[in-house]
């Protein structure tokens, strides 16, 4: 079965991310895009959004670790001299 938009019948659909009025948070509208109709939500801040944002971090404290990693093999090493 292929998922087809009720207003026009096209058949792709995208994510777009926008800012609905009043709103607090920005959202994700599945919608068509042939035409435009919006089919679902998604909430911005999916488990996703959080998930990428720690990746990130860690990535960034793994970068810290090895910089001190080798700051203290520079250490141990001029001792040992």
């Amino acid at each position: 079965m292929i998922s087809t938009c009720k207003h026009c019948e096209g058949h792709n659909f995208e994510i777009v991310e926008q800012s609905p009025k009043n709103a607090a948070y920005k959202m994700f509208f599945v919608q068509c895009s042939v035409c435009g109709q919006p089919v679902g939500v998604l909430e911005y801040y999916t488990g996703w959004v959080k998930m990428n944002s720690i990746e990130e971090k860690v990535k960034k404290l793994e970068s810290k670790i090895d910089n001190l990693d080798y700051q203290l093999r520079v250490l141990v090493n001029n001792q040992k001299h």
